[in-house]
């Protein structure tokens, strides 16, 4: 009967499905965070204002303010507080962003057998993503994860749909999905780069078919971040076609963040919120008001990263700073204070560039690609400490830790073969080619390290899991048929 269910044209039984397993997941979430269901659903994080004050302000007559990030998060918003209070709208944007979850299950199931025509492929990855429930962790938290990870995912199937029937109607729904996942996270640009080079080895760089296939994508984007453009020129007379910068303006003001540029520098955590990143030894923590006693621990940090110009007695001088900065009531001195850790950071920056090229260029992007893969994968399951789970709990714990390392490590294994391997296909190097940017990116370029930037290429991840999966299988069969 299930069987029967799971099908690529049943849309409506596998919708409802997906549903019903991602609003159980949401249920068990707020049970274990004791929150009553007349409680809120809902969790802002620290960015969670970037995109929720923008459209409160606006809607009061204040204009778009804030502007640091995109509108594109905040469309759904307007439109549930255009008909209810912000509780209410906040409350509907997590069912929204369940059922965006959801969605995205059909849509990589889909996905994966216009990639392979293989039904057992289809009910797998079907599978796999109600399982692998990462992504899904996000839905509660008001933030873009949920979102992007749709648009990500929907874009490239309409993208695959478009190359297999040619309608135009599908480059539209694909280029607004990217222009709504650009203006969540800017980040993701160079999609608009990479899906034409995919046109381009589709149609032989016959350039008379790849042009207009071309334009037709980016006319979404074009409308609207034109529409961006203008009204930033209108008020600051620049051209900003994007958010201004990736971190607030509040952060790179403050103190934290000349220490959040060495520890990058560095390839380390910056993760100030998490009481094991290596920020919290320079006394950087989220607690407000910070604690008075200073943090007391062994340095976090390889030796490498000390140099003549900057040893441990610069590093140490860095953290009493910041203590000083967080117990004192002073004014002038906390500026000082601020002063003084600017050009701290600075100087050990540039000299750990000089004098540790190997391990600025190559070790600390690969130390920080550990830390942005090699994760639990599941930070809102439970809410106690481990060491304060009951063996089930553990268990389950567990259990969705070794889901998430065994969809993430096998699938960018299989991503990077498929798109390396001669007689992949082009949409298949294609899905590969947008996993591994939306990787690397974040630990090579950026280097960040927060693992909810993985949620939207993760479903990816999963589908190449299953398609390692499925060779591996046949493999086995072929040699059991033949002994």
């Amino acid at each position: 009967m299930l069987r029967n269910l799971i099908l690529p044209d049943r849309w409506w039984p596998l919708l409802l499905m997906a549903f019903g397993g991602k609003l159980l997941l949401l249920l068990f979430v707020l049970w274990e965070h004791h929150i009553p269901l007349n409680g809120a659903w809902y969790f802002t994080g620290g960015d969670t204002t970037g995109y929720t004050e923008p459209i409160d302000s606006l809607l009061n007559g204040s204009g778009y303010q804030p502007d640091s990030r995109m509108p594109g998060y905040g469309v759904p918003y307007l439109l549930l507080r255009l008909v209810m209070s912000m509780h209410a709208a906040l409350q509907c944007l997590v069912l929204l962003q369940v059922l965006a979850s959801a969605v995205g299950v059909v849509l990589l199931s889909k996905l994966a057998h216009e990639l392979t025509e293989d039904l057992r492929v289809f009910r797998w990855t079907y599978g796999l993503a109600l399982v692998a429930i990462f992504s899904s962790f996000y839905d509660r938290l008001i933030l873009t994860e949920s979102f992007s990870t749709l648009a990500m995912v929907l874009s490239t199937w309409a993208i695959l749909r478009h190359g297999k029937s040619g309608g135009l109607g599908w480059l539209l729904l694909a280029g607004t999905a990217i222009s709504w996942l650009i203006f969540m996270k800017p980040v993701f640009l160079p999609m608009l780069v990479i899906v034409p080079a995919a046109f381009a080895m589709w149609d032989k760089f016959q350039w008379r078919r790849v042009l207009p296939k071309t334009l037709v994508l980016l006319v979404p984007f074009l409308v609207a971040d034109g529409a961006w453009c203008l009204r930033n020129a209108t008020l600051y007379g620049v051209f900003r076609p994007l958010s201004d910068g990736v971190v607030s303006p509040a952060i790179r003001e403050g103190i934290k963040y000349p220490v959040i540029t060495l520890i990058r520098e560095y390839g380390g955590s910056f993760l100030w919120w998490d009481p094991s990143s290596d920020i919290r030894w320079f006394n950087v923590s989220e607690a407000d008001p910070p604690p008075e006693q200073a943090y007391e621990g062994a340095f976090p940090l390889p030796g490498y990263v000390l140099t003549e110009e900057c040893p441990m007695d610069t590093l140490e001088r860095i953290a009493s700073l910041i203590h000083g900065y967080n117990t004192s009531t002073d004014g002038t001195t906390k500026q000082r204070a601020l002063v003084n850790v600017r050009a701290s950071c600075e100087r050990c920056v540039q000299s750990f560039r000089n004098d540790r090229p190997f391990h600025y260029q190559i070790t600390a992007r690969l130390c920080m690609l550990r830390i942005f893969l090699i994760t639990p994968g599941n930070p809102e399951l439970m809410i106690k400490p481990f060491g304060e789970l009951n063996a089930l709990e553990k268990s389950v714990k567990l259990l969705y830790a070794l889901i998430f390392l065994c969809t993430v490590v096998p699938g960018v294994i299989w991503g990077l073969r498929s798109f390396f391997h001669p007689r992949s296909s082009i949409g298949l190097r294609l899905v590969a080619a947008l996993m591994l940017y939306g990787v690397f990116i974040f630990p090579f370029a950026m280097r960040m390290t927060e693992t909810r930037y993985l949620t939207t290429v993760y479903p990816f991840a999963v589908m190449f899991t299953v398609l390692m999966g499925a060779r591996v299988w046949d493999m086995f069969r072929k040699r059991s048929i033949a002994t």
